[in-house]
């Protein structure tokens, strides 16, 4: 079985950090409204994401009330919060103590010719943490052990704090032998002296419970020359949250790449000012606050900040910004006012007040400078204060800071109880000290409230009903003793728990409702879901605003992989969302069911040309006859000309697809009459169509086509240039059709779509500028004589209303599709996200389905043959429960053990073992960590395949002979790298799969192959071919067990061709396949994006399979090449034919190409492949991943570190950094 992590399609609730907060108050706020309304909903948006504030998010709040609000990114700034720790050692008298500082976001908005100023302020957290034992390292504490330079080897004891005193020149070696390492949460170095040690390399790696690290502030001459790089020591220490090292470093020059990498839960970090940070110095971290200051002191270098913005790379937390401030960092009034705002803040928590409380701030600002000119700005700042209110739970003081010719004024507050709370859901109102009552909605999946708060010094808390919550209403009491006080303020949140998501759907009601909408789907109306209801409960009603009915629309593409123009037209599931009433009260019904997906087969397309004598043109360059018989006629990109009215085709009712892909400003527009009367065509498709698709050449979209009765589906472009109208009966009698898409600038008379099945037709706008208002009078006429029986359509224009009822049903439908795409976790909510919103028809519309919320309500629950979610869906003020149903994740097993498997090229050159070595083994820092790939496959490049490669039997003898086993290459490389991972894992029973190529004995390409056992080869008959495949397959096997290895096993044969050919091949590879599982092996195949054949693997023998995207984004040429929807395509492709992907890297020397297969990493563990059976093209193989396993850039070499995971099924979506692309 494949070792992975399943992903679990779990959605997290938002964790909501709760606290006392800064407010501007514009001075003119009483007299304008508006200002009001925006300083309330960037409050609430800062009040919930604090650090993940960002300029765009807080815009966006912003413009939900007020959407012509702008915020230019030079009137935004954001000083993060940076917490702050000590600890309660009383005896060692080395205590803890690392600094934080509070958070602060300023902003100007702009409405109009107004400016709203804003601040908001908020508190950093205070760790303290519990000290059970000290232990002091010194020669008299026989717990430790020290080498000949006094330097700690080891340590026996308990301890989880480690305190290197001031009088002691120790330090910890490299790779101590500490018994309680993981145990051990705080060192300090307080070991100030010009002749202490420097931790050493590795001192510091992989201390799972190290929470800080703290250098007791460091001096300027904290150690001698003795160590001239602050080395690698401190790296992959998962809780590590702070760090607080010297402030300079005297002869240290620089620091090695990456010397703390791996530290996810940084956040506060003090580093020297002299040192070199090059590229990757901090990657993987939490840090939003990096202050490297100066100016440095006379005599000692410059900081260097080369590359600094690179030095901190993958970040560890998901969502917000990080700060890098250096020397050369100008300072804005912006971020003067946050920092002011986040200085008045702390100074306010300490107690000060008055004059004092100024002074004090002033100061901590100016402290704050990180450069001669920052402190200058600084310095020269004024802060004021206008007024000061003291209440019950806070007091609140007014102030303005000036800076140039720039002013703010704004409001803090001091809490006297709580500084901040949060219980990780958003409270109703906002924690503010002053308030005694809230309330919070909770999922039933919660029992507990998780609470965490920070109370001002002195006070005490005591928390009572926050555990052993019940379904409903449940009463949370927080009680603070504020020293001096006889009387606790008491706060009270009423907590809401929801009811068990799945009991609704138990009940008879919802029960009768599902079996209903499955049996009727697209026919369900509400008359008939609301009889259906009425039969098990008869009081029941259903009024027309609580229903709505997304119809399911189908899809279709064909098995076209010659013309370059494959049929592509988009489908879309169905949904049904109702709120029944039941003597007052509600319930909720939501109920999916998915769309056709229909693949047409093509026998021979006609590509319309010149060339191609089967045509015949008129002057214009239009086609005026068709002689052939293909079932698929393209209109090429390149071609001017269209289809004449009544055009000589005797095969017309055979043609079941034209394409029109000429989307040039001069491209014709198909005749009228044209496509009249063809009995046989499903799909004609305009290929999205294009705004300047066709010149002012045809004033009417006219009757060109009607009176085909097997038209399903009509695609045609999203706007017409010049076209102004259609005929009435333009589209009459096209009973089947269901999916059609229609230009939006058209006017469309009464009977335009006469007699057609159409259920969901979808008239977008608002139009581009420039372009004619989309005009739909008479709409509801435009469609008469359906030829459905039962059901409703839906005729949806720009001026559509959108409905609650059918928001929830779109979002279930859209739901339901990223759920057949195998989509997993935050992927499935955030791609349903865009699903839905990419669905607007109308600006109104858009902003509706922009800011609808979709969380999953816990995770998945187990039943007798699927799995069920619950997920809410928040539109306004309304929710609604869905309940989707999904197979359940099982591991995914074969019965070969291959799962994983590499190209690998010898064509070219030969491999040795040490370039196999890195694809064999995982290797870190030049040591074998754990198995890499699982099998290889030996085989020639594509260019080398039927050229003197595989002319002849002679030739076939060679590959054989003197490239797939050469002496102490190719294979016997392998078994010698196998046999490294081996020892150095200590797995003797492990063996690697290998894969040889078989060649498809072409009559084509090999016309002289030469005897067999004295018997010429005819490569004409079948019969031949087979038996040239069995030489070739004995021969292997022959060759192979003659080697006798011992670390690699021959586990089968990898068919080269990546297309098949059915009519002629299917008998052949059906012989070879059962001759090779005779012999105990099995035959794999992998087909280039939907090649000839690829959907006919298994008839045709094959015992896996897989298929190639061929998204090469830095080569885009490429033949068969696509764009990166390609990958969701293949998803679906390969899930539907029960494929493997086969992973690519298209050219591992270009930062593009890493990208792509980044991208393609992620996207395998969205949708589940990743823990599949998959195949990898790493463009030269072997060679390709020894390039980035070796190479000098992090990002490079990222993609080894993301394969390995993606092998074992570890990779998350977070893991993965992304660059810019060239």
């Amino acid at each position: 079985m494949k070792t992975h992590r399943k992903i679990l399609g779990a959605v997290s609730a938002m964790i909501i950090l709760l606290s006392c907060m800064t407010a501007v108050l514009p001075l003119d706020v009483s007299a304008d409204g508006m200002a009001d309304i925006i300083f309330a909903a960037a409050k609430a948006y800062v009040d919930i994401k604090q650090n993940e504030v960002t300029k765009e998010g807080l815009l966006a709040a912003v413009q939900a009330v007020e959407p012509t609000a702008a915020l230019p990114q030079s009137n935004f700034y954001i000083k993060h919060a940076v917490p702050g720790v000590t600890d309660d050692d009383t005896e060692s008298g080395y205590p803890l103590s690392i600094p934080g500082s509070d958070g602060a976001v300023a902003a100007r908005f702009t409405v109009g010719n107004q400016s709203i100023d804003f601040v908001s302020a908020f508190a950093h957290e205070k760790e303290v943490i519990h000290i059970q034992k000290v232990a002091i390292v010194s020669e008299d504490n026989d717990e430790f052990k020290f080498d000949a330079n006094g330097d700690v080897v080891e340590y026996t004891g308990n301890a989880d704090k480690l305190v290197f005193p001031s009088n002691s020149l120790s330090t910890l070696t490299g790779n101590a032998n500490i018994s309680n390492k993981d145990g051990i949460k705080a060192i300090v170095f307080a070991n100030k002296s010009g002749n202490a040690h420097m931790p050493k390399e590795n001192a510091l790696v992989g201390w799972d419970g190290l929470v800080t690290v703290d250098f007791m502030g460091g001096a300027r001459l904290m150690w001698s020359g003795k160590v001239l790089y602050f080395t690698n020591w401190l790296h992959d220490c998962p809780e590590l949250k702070y760090l607080a090292l010297p402030r300079h470093m005297e002869n240290s020059s620089s620091m090695s790449k990456s010397s703390y990498y791996n530290l996810p839960s940084l956040e506060n970090v003090n580093v020297p000012w002299n040192l070199v940070y090059p590229q990757g110095s901090f990657n993987s971290n939490a840090v939003r606050e990096f202050v490297l200051s100066g100016p440095t002191p006379a005599g000692y270098r410059d900081v260097q900040t080369t590359l600094l913005t690179e030095t901190f790379l993958s970040p560890a937390y998901a969502a917000g910004t990080r700060n890098l401030i250096t020397s050369n960092t100008t300072i804005t009034f912006m971020q003067t006012v946050a920092m002011a705002a986040s200085v008045l803040r702390e100074q306010m928590a300490l107690g000060k007040t008055g004059a004092l409380l100024i002074t004090d701030a002033k100061a901590a600002l100016t402290g704050c400078a990180w450069s001669a000119a920052s402190e200058t700005v600084l310095d020269a700042a004024t802060i004021t204060m206008e007024t000061w209110e003291s209440g019950t739970g806070a007091d609140q003081g007014t102030f303005t800071i000036v800076s140039g010719t720039d002013s703010m004024t704004f409001t803090v507050n001091r809490s006297k109880t709580l500084e901040s709370f949060r219980i990780g859901y958003s409270m109703t109102p906002l924690f503010s000290p002053n308030i005694a009552q809230y309330t919070v909605t909770v999922p039933y999946s919660v029992t507990a409230l998780d609470v965490k708060y920070t109370a001002v010094q002195g006070a005490t808390v005591t928390i009572t009903g926050h555990t052993a919550l019940v379904t409903g209403e449940n009463t949370v009491t927080i009680s603070v003793n504020i020293a001096g006080n006889e009387i606790p303020v008491i706060y009270t949140i009423t907590v809401i728990r929801e009811a068990e998501p799945f009991a609704a759907a138990e009940s008879p009601i919802y029960a009768a409702a599902q079996a209903y909408v499955d049996t009727a789907q697209n026919e369900a109306t509400l008359e008939g879901l609301l009889a259906a209801v009425r039969a098990v409960e008869p009081i029941a009603t259903l009024a027309q605003s609580d229903f709505y009915i997304k119809h399911a629309v189908p899809s279709v593409t064909d098995d076209d992989t010659t013309s370059g123009d494959p049929l592509s037209i988009p489908g879309s599931d169905g949904a049904v969302a109702a709120r029944i009433t039941v003597a007052g009260e509600t319930i909720d019904f939501v109920s999916t069911f998915a769309h056709e997906q229909e693949v047409i087969h093509i026998n021979k397309v006609a590509v319309v040309g010149t060339d191609n004598d089967e045509f015949t043109f008129n002057a214009n360059g239009d086609v005026t006859g068709y002689s052939g018989d293909a079932d698929k006629i393209v209109f090429p990109s390149g071609m001017v000309g269209t289809l004449t009215a009544n055009a000589n085709i005797p095969h017309r009712d055979g043609v079941e697809v034209i394409i029109f892909g000429n989307k040039s400003g001069n491209a014709h527009m198909p005749e009228g009459n044209s496509l009249v009367g063809w009995d046989g065509l499903v799909a004609v498709d305009f290929m999205g169509g294009a705004s300047l698709m066709w010149s002012g050449k045809v004033l009417h979209f006219n009757n060109w086509i009607h009176d085909c009765p097997e038209l399903k589906y009509l695609a045609l472009p999203r706007h017409m240039e010049n076209s102004s109208s259609m005929r009435a009966g333009s589209y009459y009698n096209l009973p089947s059709l269901e999916n059609v898409n229609v230009p939006w600038n058209l006017v469309y008379p009464e009977g335009s779509f006469n007699s057609n099945a159409v259920r969901e037709f979808v008239l977008s706008g608002p139009t581009p500028t420039g372009y004619r208002d989309v005009q739909t009078t008479k709409m509801t006429e435009t469609f008469l004589s359906p030829t459905f029986t039962a059901g409703t359509r839906n005729i949806i224009t720009s001026s559509t209303q959108i409905t609650f009822p059918q928001t929830v049903a779109m979002a279930a439908a859209a739901l339901h599709e990223q759920l057949a795409l195998g989509k997993t976790g935050a992927s499935l909510i955030s791609d349903t996200k865009t699903a839905l919103t990419g669905r607007a028809w109308s600006a109104a519309s858009e902003t509706v389905l922009d800011a609808v919320v979709i969380e999953m309500k816990g995770g998945w629950e187990n039943g007798v043959t699927d799995q069920r979610g619950a997920f809410t869906v928040q539109s306004g003020n309304d929710s609604m429960t869905i309940i989707l149903a999904r197979d359940p994740e099982t591991p995914y097993t074969n019965s070969y053990g291959v799962y994983d498997v590499l190209k690998t090229y010898i064509g070219s050159a030969d491999l040795t073992k040490e370039k196999l070595l890195p694809s064999a083994g995982y290797m870190v820092d030049g040591e074998i960590q754990d198995t890499m790939f699982d099998s290889f496959i030996f085989m020639p490049s594509p260019v080398h395949v039927y050229g003197s490669v595989f002319a002849n039997q002679q030739a076939w003898q060679n590959w054989i002979d003197n490239k797939t086993f050469a002496s102490g290459k190719n294979v016997n490389a392998l078994e010698a790298a196998v046999d490294d991972v081996k020892t150095a894992l200590e797995c003797n029973d492990y063996k690697a799969n290998v894969f040889v190529t078989l060649v498809n004995p072409d009559p084509d390409n090999i016309s002289n192959f030469g005897d067999l056992n004295g018997i010429p080869m005819d490569f004409t008959k079948e019969s031949d071919r087979y038996e040239a495949l069995k030489w070739m397959v004995d021969e292997y096997i022959a060759t192979f067990n003659a080697q006798n290895y011992q670390h690699v096993r021959l586990a089968g044969f990898y068919w080269f061709d990546e297309y098949i050919d059915v009519n002629r091949d299917e008998g052949l590879l059906n012989q070879i396949t059962d001759y090779i599982r005779s012999k105990g092996y099995i035959t794999i195949f992998s087909a280039y994006y939907q090649a000839g054949g690829y959907a006919a693997w298994e008839e045709c023998g094959f015992d896996l399979a897989s298929m190639q995207s061929n998204y090469f984004p830095s080569a885009p040429t490429l033949p068969n090449a696509g764009g990166i929807d390609r990958l969701d395509f293949n998803v679906a492709l390969t899930k539907a034919h029960g494929m493997g992907i086969e992973l690519e890297l298209d050219n591992q020397e270009k930062k593009l190409g890493i990208t792509g297969l980044k991208q393609t990493l992620i996207k395998g563990v969205q949708t589940g492949f990743m823990n599949g059976y998959n195949l990898y093209y790493f463009g030269n193989g072997p060679d390709a991943i020894y390039f980035v396993q070796q190479n000098s850039d992090p990002y490079f070499r990222s993609l080894y570190a993301d394969t390995y995971q993606f092998i074992k099924g570890t990779l998350m979506m977070e893991d993965v950094r992304i660059e810019l692309m060239e």
